[in-house]
């Protein structure tokens, strides 16, 4: 797969000091969860979500690079190893 452009899938932008965008998407997917009724206390987090995305990727047997851009990593080869 090539691509000449990067597409971005979210138009979230930082919002603290620490840059972090990551509160809002954490903030509607929580909405989400419990608009369609799933409880707190089960329900998958953000966080979660991605690893689920990541070990998909890993057994499709996605190229590690283009695996680490879907998610947003910087490539790290030991990385790569955990997931």
């Amino acid at each position: 797969m090539k691509c000449n452009k990067s597409v971005q899938l979210f138009t979230y932008r930082p919002d603290n000091k620490n840059e972090d965008w990551s509160r809002q998407y954490c903030q509607q997917l929580g909405r989400l969860q419990t608009k369609v009724g799933m409880k707190v206390s089960e329900r998958p987090n953000a966080y979660g979500f991605r690893h689920t995305l990541i070990d998909e990727l890993k057994q499709m047997k996605i190229d590690k690079n283009i695996a680490a851009q879907i998610v947003g990593h910087k490539l790290k080869n030991h990385l790569w190893a955990i997931w």
